[in-house]
């Protein structure tokens, strides 16, 4: 159950920013959230992060429904949950949030929140797949490889490692080599006129990413301390402020900021690359408010 304290520490963010949430604004409520879970304007309370992530999700805030989700199912700020992490999961991803699609898959394909559902999980990891998430893409080639929870399907497993691997999956790689001998060059010619034909299909900006609606909103002074010249964690408090999970800013690209930074790529249109650059950054600032 979620906290029942409303209040707002008045060092969490400007006044206009605690009334916009009062008032039950989501994405204020969200940003309220964020603050709390990583302690950049304040130290962590993470029933303090559920509370206003639960406002949010409640007014139907997919951001904050994935970000629910996963305090439930790791049980930071409320009790642990699998069930009912996987619940606002699928509401989110229902609304078009791409995380919330895979994590979803992954808890319908285990046992821990009752009976693996591989029909659930094969749509989820389709859906997350279809908007180029490439641990999905990975996933979902699996269960078509070994036919869990259908028959095996040899020509679609592989066009999900190709995906995969052109995301630098080095797992995806090895399959696609193994694949590829085992099928004829008629088989071969048309999964890659398939592949080169398709392209990631764009996921709703809203239910990924939650923006600044009100300059006011912004704390007076930076709250975050980035570097001027290091262009990763100018990256990185972009990305935390948009929403998506980031390592620490010390100055280097840690696996979780190049997944967000594909993420983005992804979301944007763009060549993933999970790499940073000038152009990306003034992608990224644009974005974020």
């Amino acid at each position: 159950m979620l906290a029942a304290d409303s209040s707002i520490d008045p060092a969490v963010g400007p006044v206009k920013l605690r009334q916009a949430a009062q008032s039950g604004d989501a994405s204020a409520s969200f940003i309220i959230a964020t603050h709390y879970l990583n302690g950049d304007t304040i130290a962590p309370d993470y029933a303090k992060a559920a509370y206003w992530y639960g406002k949010a999700a409640a007014a139907g805030s997919a951001p904050a429904q994935y970000r629910l989700a996963t305090l439930y199912e790791r049980g930071k700020g409320v009790e642990k949950d699998l069930k009912t992490a996987l619940s606002w999961y699928e509401r989110a991803a229902a609304l078009g949030n791409v995380k919330a699609m895979h994590n979803a898959a992954v808890i319908v394909a285990g046992n821990e929140a009752g009976t693996p559902d591989y029909a659930r999980a094969t749509k989820w990891f389709s859906l997350a797949a279809n908007h180029g998430l490439k641990d999905s893409q990975f996933n979902l080639a699996v269960l078509m490889e070994r036919g869990i929870g259908g028959k095996p399907d040899i020509s679609e497993a592989l066009f999900w490692y190709m995906a995969a691997a052109a995301q630098d999956d080095a797992d995806a790689k090895k399959r696609v080599e193994i694949l590829t001998k085992s099928l004829s060059p008629a088989t071969l010619d048309t999964i890659k006129a398939r592949y080169q034909g398709w392209s990631p299909e764009k996921a709703p900006e809203s239910a990924n990413v939650v923006a600044v609606n009100d300059t006011q909103w912004n704390p007076a002074e930076k709250t975050v301390s980035v570097k001027p010249q290091n262009i990763n964690d100018q990256a990185k408090a972009l990305l935390d402020k948009m929403g998506y999970r980031v390592g620490d800013l010390d100055g280097t690209i840690d696996q979780r900021t190049t997944n967000a930074i594909r993420l983005f790529q992804i979301q944007q249109g763009l060549k993933v690359t999970g790499k940073v650059t000038p152009d990306l950054l003034s992608l990224m600032r644009s974005k974020a408010g």
